[in-house]
């Protein structure tokens, strides 16, 4: 006999979603690239061969070259 959810189904998974949503709005930054197609490919490619996903990818990339950059400021 299943036990009785304190929310059903239908309620927790709108919960869930309103969580997501609030979380996207106060914590993350939104940024969007648009690359050739070619290049495009050619990172997706790059990423996947490194076991990363597409956006830690990009995102360890260009913290690499932020922080190459504060050091040459040195």
């Amino acid at each position: 006999m299943p036990r009785s959810a304190k929310y059903s189904e239908a309620e927790a998974k709108t919960a869930k979603l309103e969580s997501n949503a609030k979380h996207q709005r106060e914590k993350l930054d939104r940024i969007v690239i648009q690359p050739k197609k070619d290049i495009g490919a050619k990172i997706r490619k790059s990423a996947q061969l490194s076991g990363q996903s597409l956006q830690g990818y990009i995102l360890q990339a260009i913290q690499e070259r932020m922080e190459k950059e504060e050091t040459e400021k040195l």
